[in-house]
């Protein structure tokens, strides 16, 4: 197959190989892209009935849309081969993921920016009627930028509509024929698959669990030396709790898994939706951690007040003996009816002494209680918003995207706004020789509203910061030299690296003025936005600048250049200017 071209597509390499066919990455040689192609096996390509029953479900899954889910561009055939084509991911499988990781699972902050993103996919599916009975590490893509990726929905089932189970749900292990048996990879199926039995999207759910047990332990809950040794521990065993093999893991992620692994569809999360929630609540909470000392504290110091004061005295129990004793012998004086009869001289002495301490605990954790409740609104606000922005980048709307973060007052840098920043910005780091200066960007496009735009700060001197990707305009400015200005374009991914130094304003430095991005006046092409000095000069003065030596005098130059997106060395990037015939012209 490889070298092979199948109507427009060149095949290039083998990706994998499974039940459902083999993969390749191909060449689109129409749109200049590279795709994943897979091949779809003789048996399925040769019945009319089930290849029209995996075109539909291909189109179900092709219509999900979502950025956390593998996207399927076409099914075609060519020289008697069946395939489809779809977007080619790259990165790491969590299977590799895992083999990597040093023992005993995953650290707690990556088990949530994998598990979290890869419940809501497979929410999504279920949303939209697609069950996809084959979760397992080897199907999950962790991007380089940090993506979680749903992989082959090959053996996903849509949602009966009509009739009793279909007869695909009993199919031999990890292939499409037969009947009686049972469909998945035996290590991460539910009970009803083991059996054979129909199965929902609940089935999704327990393979989840076991994931996430996974990542949670390193380990897999259900383990045999044989697949029907697998398949009869996963139906009858309870495997041991997380926080018994990894202690270092919060209880309630223990809960999470085990919920999850409910032998009864019934008793399990009915949605992975739900599972999602309790994810990010669970991760909410925990960012909230450092403030629980400080509640824990003083509260222990209040009751630890109280116990002291018990203890303090002892000879106070012999004291109040006797009164007991004589109270047992006369009649008891009369109370007031709101005094409590056990109260006595000793005991409101204790009462006034401590209850200030007892109240202030009391605000204070009704404090950490209310700021609680905001920080897990304000993050679960953060998550929506990043995740409703997602569509535009995929769509390539990142001006409309840019509008909507200043809009939402998303900040890019934070961890919760994670999956947008990864589909959406580069980052940019400025070096300015005085660190003291302060650089701002400004966003070009788009233009009509440039002038009104306000410069943002760009950060600490040093960090890098991440922007929507487009054109921006980066000034610096100190107190002794500068402005200095020029233009960036950030792609998304791209991390970009720029140092500049700034001279005094008596060196001769004019104005700069911002010219828009438009049409040629010569037509067939887009100008990109550019600066120009506000004075126009002759070529009689252009002339004598060159013949002075104004492009060999560093001085008035920055130390670097942006060169083809690449940052030059003056010296190198003086060189490559050079005039229409080739000739090196300034030099």
């Amino acid at each position: 197959m490889i070298g092979r071209t199948l109507n427009h597509y060149k095949v290039l390499r083998q990706l994998g190989s499974g039940g459902m066919g083999d993969v390749y990455v191909a060449e689109d040689t129409t749109l200049d892209r590279q795709i994943a192609l897979k091949v779809l096996p003789a048996e399925m390509a040769g019945d009319p009935e089930r290849l029209a029953r995996f075109e539909r479900e291909a189109k179900a899954i092709a219509a999900l849309d979502h950025p956390n889910i593998v996207t399927i561009h076409t099914i075609e055939e060519a020289d008697d081969v069946r395939f489809i084509t779809m977007q080619l991911v790259e990165g790491k499988t969590l299977e590799r993921i895992l083999a990597e990781a040093p023992g005993g699972g995953l650290p707690l902050g990556e088990l949530f920016e994998i598990g979290a993103p890869l419940a809501e996919a497979i929410s999504v599916a279920h949303e939209h009627g697609i069950t996809h009975r084959d979760l397992k590490p080897s199907n999950v893509m962790v991007t380089s930028e940090g993506r979680v990726m749903v992989l082959d929905f090959g053996l996903a089932k849509l949602r009966e509509t009509a009739g009793g189970p279909d007869d695909e749900t009993r199919a031999p292990i990890d292939t499409l024929t037969g009947e009686g048996k049972i469909i998945g990879t035996v290590a991460y199926m539910s009970p009803e698959q083991a059996e054979g039995k129909p199965v929902d999207q609940r089935t999704d759910i327990f393979s989840l669990g076991i994931i996430l047990y996974e990542m949670s332990t390193g380990e897999r809950p259900f383990r045999g030396d044989t697949r029907m040794s697998v398949l009869t521990s996963i139906i009858r065993d309870t495997p041991p709790p997380v926080t018994d093999l990894n202690a270092s893991m919060p209880r309630h992620i223990g809960r999470i898994v085990k919920h999850c692994l409910e032998k009864d569809p019934d008793r399990r999360f009915q949605s992975a939706k739900d599972l999602r929630n309790e994810l990010d609540e669970l991760r909410d909470e925990l960012d909230t951690r450092e403030m629980t000392p400080y509640v824990r504290e003083a509260s222990e110091e209040a009751g630890a007040g109280a116990a002291e004061e018990s203890i303090a005295e002892p000879g106070r129990s012999e004291a109040l003996e006797p009164a007991a004793s004589e109270a047992a012998s006369e009649p008891a004086a009369p109370r007031a009816a709101s005094e409590p009869a056990a109260v006595t001289e000793a005991s409101r002495a204790f009462l006034s002494k401590r209850w200030p301490l007892a109240l202030a605990a009391v605000a204070v954790i009704a404090l950490a209680g209310a700021w609680l409740v905001q920080r897990q609104a304000e993050s679960r606000r953060v998550r929506q918003a990043a995740a409703d922005l997602v569509p535009f980048a995929e769509d390539g709307r990142f001006d409309e995207l840019y509008a909507r973060v200043v809009a939402e007052g998303l900040d890019l840098n934070d961890p919760r706004a994670g999956e947008l920043a990864a589909a959406a910005t580069g980052s940019l780091m400025v070096s300015v020789d005085p660190p003291s200066a302060t650089v701002t960007t400004t966003r070009v496009q788009p233009i009509d509203g440039f002038p009104s735009r306000r410069p943002v700060p760009l950060g600490v001197a040093g960090a890098s910061e991440r922007l929507v990707a487009g054109q921006y305009l980066v000034s610096a400015s100190d107190g002794d030299g500068g402005p200095l200005t020029f233009l960036v374009d950030v792609g998304v991914g791209d991390e970009i690296v720029v140092s500049r130094s700034l001279v005094d304003p008596a060196d001769g430095l004019g104005d700069m003025v911002l010219v828009g991005e438009g049409p040629s006046p010569l037509g067939g092409q887009v100008i990109p936005a550019f600066l120009i000095g506000k004075h126009e000069i002759t070529n009689a003065e252009y002339l004598e600048f060159v013949t002075v030596g104004g492009y060999r005098d560093p001085a008035l130059w920055p130390e670097t250049l942006v060169v083809a997106g690449d940052v030059r060395r003056w010296d190198e990037a003086i060189r490559t200017l050079v005039d229409r015939t080739g000739l090196a012209g300034p030099l």
